[in-house]
């Protein structure tokens, strides 16, 4: 079990681990790609936004 396993599963882990600054890095990516996409983008914005959050997906239903 990786560390990013370890956390998700709410047992002990290591924060600087590579496994864990690697989806800190990809999520801070879409999340600045998110807030520089224009507000009228809308299908964009959800796609990112659905990248980021995959429960957000059909309106978080």
């Amino acid at each position: 079990m990786n560390n990013w396993d370890r956390m998700r599963a709410g047992k002990l882990y290591n924060a600087d681990s590579a496994d864990i600054a690697g989806y800190h890095e990809k999520g801070m990516g879409l999340c600045d790609k998110f807030n520089r996409t224009p507000i009228w983008m809308k299908k964009r914005k959800q796609r990112i936004l659905e990248k980021m959050i995959p429960s957000a997906k059909d309106g978080g239903a």
